[in-house]
C-alpha cells in the first residue's frame, strides 16, 4: 500500500519545467493519474471530483468564493488510490472514510455491513452514527487528533428506555502539554431490538453527566439524543495523560423515579490530540493588477491514508471569462513547501522541502509525507502565479504545536 501511494507521490511530485504538452485544460498530475487508474480500470475519487469541479467549471461562477472548498482528501495521490466512495482495501479489511474525523475499518470486507455504513453516512456527515461503532466487524479509526470511545450499554425495559449507552469523542486540543482537552459525550436512547434511536414520544429527559472528574451537571433534552461538550483543565501532562470515567444517567424528567441505567465510558486525554491534529491555513485569493486573473494558495496537513501524515500545498490559477470565474492555465505556477518537524513530545527536528514549478497549468501541487509519531511544529508554503511575465506571490504559515 505504501509503496503505491509513494509511486503515485512521485508523479505529482514530477512536474515539468518546461512548457506542458498537454493539449486539455486538464493538469499536468491529474492527466499521469488518469492513466494509471485507466490501465486499472478504477474509478476514482479523485476523477469523481475533477468531473464534479469540471462541470461547475465549464460555467464559471460568479465569485472567487462560489468556487468550491477542497475536499478533506485534499491531495491528488490520495484521492486517486481511494474509490469513489472514499474506500480502500487492505489485506481483508475494507477502509471507509466516513467524514474528515473518522475512518472505519469493516474486518472481513462484508458487503453488507459497507452498504449500512454508507448509508448511516449519508450526506455530508459531520458526526459519526452511533449505530456505526456496533456494527458487526466495524472499528472506528480516530483522524485528526479525534478519539472515539464506544459507551457501556446497559438494558432496562420499563416502557421507556430500553437502553442508554454513552459514546465519548475526545476533540483535538492545539495544546502540546495536553493542559486543556475537550470532550463531546453524546447519550443515546436506544431500541435494544432494532438498534434505531429512540425519538422522544411526548415527553422530556434529563441527562446526567458526571465527567469524571468532580463536575457533575444535568442537561434537559427534548429527544433521546443528546450531545454534550465538556472542557478538562490540567487534562493531562507532556508524554502522559488522564484516564477519567465518564457517566450518563438518562431519568424521565417528568417521572424522575423512572432511570434508566447508566451508561459509562473510558476517556483517555493525551497531547496526541495535538500532534495529529488536522490544520489549516486560510483559503487566501491574490489577484493581478488588473484583476483579469487569481490564484488561490492552499495549505493543509492532514493524518490521512494509512496512518500517515500528509502535508499538502497547492496553487491554483483563475480567469475571468465573460463576467465568470474559470479555472485556467496560467502562463508558469510555482508552489513549494518547507515542513519543520518534531517528535511527537515536541524535541528533535527534521526539515523536508519539496516544490513544483510547471508552464502552461493552471493548478500545481507538492505533497509531504510525516511519520504518524511526528507532528509538524512549522510549515511554510510559497506560492507564485506568472501572468505575461509578471508575478504575483504569497506565502502560508501553519504551527501545529505552540
Amino acid at each position: 500500500f505504501n509503496e503505491y501511494l509513494a509511486y503515485l507521490d512521485a508523479l505529482v511530485m514530477d512536474e515539468p519545467q518546461t512548457e506542458s504538452q498537454v493539449d486539455t485544460d486538464t493538469t499536468e498530475f491529474d492527466v499521469k493519474l488518469l492513466q494509471v487508474e485507466t490501465n486499472l480500470s478504477f474509478n476514482s475519487l479523485r476523477a469523481q471530483l475533477v468531473a464534479d469541479f469540471e462541470a461547475l467549471n465549464e460555467e464559471g461562477f460568479a465569485t472567487l468564493e462560489e468556487v468550491p472548498a477542497t475536499h478533506f482528501i485534499a491531495d491528488a495521490p490520495s484521492r486517486s488510490i481511494l474509490n469513489a466512495d472514499l474506500e480502500y482495501k487492505v489485506g481483508n479489511s475494507v477502509f471507509i472514510y466516513y467524514n474528515a474525523n473518522y475512518l472505519i475499518e469493516i474486518m472481513g470486507s462484508d458487503a453488507n455491513t459497507r452498504q449500512t455504513v454508507k448509508e448511516l453516512r449519508g450526506e455530508n456527515s459531520d458526526e459519526l452514527h452511533p449505530q456505526v461503532p456496533r456494527l458487526p466487524n466495524v472499528k472506528v479509526h480516530g483522524l485528526n487528533g479525534y478519539q472515539y470511545f464506544v459507551g457501556e450499554a446497559r438494558e432496562r425495559r420499563n416502557g421507556r428506555f430500553e437502553y442508554t449507552s454513552t459514546d465519548l469523542e475526545v476533540q483535538p486540543t492545539p495544546d502540546c502539554q495536553a493542559r486543556t482537552a475537550r470532550v463531546k459525550a453524546t447519550a443515546v436512547i436506544i431500541n435494544a431490538s432494532t438498534g434505531d434511536i429512540r425519538i422522544a414520544r411526548n415527553m422530556d429527559a434529563n441527562f446526567i453527566y458526571d465527567w469524571g472528574d468532580g463536575n457533575t451537571i444535568t442537561y434537559n433534552v427534548s429527544n433521546f439524543r443528546t450531545t454534550q461538550q465538556f472542557t478538562y483543565a490540567n487534562a493531562g501532562v507532556l508524554n502522559g495523560g488522564r484516564t477519567l470515567l465518564v457517566t450518563v444517567t438518562a431519568v424521565d424528567a417528568n417521572n424522575p423515579a423512572n432511570v434508566a441505567s447508566a451508561g459509562t465510558a473510558e476517556v483517555t486525554i493525551s497531547n496526541a490530540a495535538c500532534t495529529e491534529r488536522d490544520l489549516d491555513a486560510p483559503r487566501i485569493w491574490n489577484y493581478s493588477n488588473n484583476g483579469q486573473w487569481a490564484f488561490r494558495s492552499e495549505l493543509k496537513k492532514r493524518l490521512r491514508l494509512n496512518g500517515r501524515g500528509r502535508v499538502t500545498a497547492t496553487t491554483s490559477s483563475f480567469k475571468l471569462d465573460n463576467g465568470r470565474w474559470k479555472s485556467k492555465k496560467a502562463n508558469r505556477l510555482v508552489v513549494q513547501l518547507i515542513a519543520n518537524s518534531s517528535a511527537s513530545d515536541c524535541t528533535g527536528g527534521q526539515q523536508a522541502i519539496h516544490a513544483a514549478w510547471p508552464y502552461n497549468a493552471k493548478e500545481a501541487q507538492v505533497v509531504g509525507n510525516v511519520s504518524p509519531r511526528v507532528a509538524n511544529n512549522q510549515v511554510n508554503s510559497n506560492h507564485r502565479m506568472e501572468i505575461s511575465g509578471v508575478t504575483y506571490a504569497h506565502n502560508h504559515l501553519l504551527i501545529a504545536c505552540p
